[in-house]
């Protein structure tokens, strides 16, 4: 399991008791973003975004998987969050540029 969570290159990070909109799409074929422990399933489609609305009350690391059989890749697509201290979160965000550059 370790293993999994250090091949994911860009974990999901949250802080804890912050409320969430996730906005999901996928660009090929239908996914389905799950991740269990967190109460989370949810159908990636092109050209369609879904969305949930999650708050995180637990600390942790969570492992989940695309559940949708999509395709040659499809074992190869863990989803890792990480659940964190929303003080030490709001730190983190504090450094992120506050413009996105369009490409």
């Amino acid at each position: 399991m370790t293993d999994l969570i250090k091949g994911v290159k860009k974990p999901l990070r949250l802080g804890r008791g912050i409320s969430y909109i996730l906005l999901v799409t996928s660009k090929d074929v239908i996914h389905s973003f799950s991740i269990p422990d967190l109460g989370i399933k949810i159908d990636a489609i092109p050209g369609r975004i879904n969305r949930i609305v999650k708050k995180f009350d637990r600390y942790g690391v969570f492992v989940g998987y695309c559940t949708e059989l999509c395709g040659a890749g499809h074992r190869y697509m863990p989803i890792v969050a990480e659940i964190v201290d929303s003080s030490v979160f709001a730190d983190k965000v504090a450094n992120v540029p506050k413009t996105v550059k369009k490409k």
